[in-house]
């Protein structure tokens, strides 16, 4: 289980979103994560499904598009 980088939650993966990859010294790579329910309340996007591409992603009323893994 990963924790939200803001409500600091503990979760199920499927919940989360990758926003960020900080590639350190020495190799190690830090992610950080997002789960839904703060990406919705922080940045105001409204997000719908993506029904044409292979992959099941979605796109905001902003224009931004992201990948779902998982559920």
């Amino acid at each position: 289980m990963e924790k939200c980088d803001f409500c600091k939650r503990k979760q199920p993966d499927d919940v989360f979103y990758l926003y960020s990859v900080y590639h350190m010294t020495g190799g190690r790579v830090q992610k950080g994560y997002l789960c839904q329910s703060c990406s919705d309340r922080s940045y105001g996007d409204k997000w719908y499904p993506i029904t044409v591409y292979y992959q099941q992603c979605e796109i905001s009323n902003f224009g931004h598009v992201r990948e779902v893994r998982g559920n």
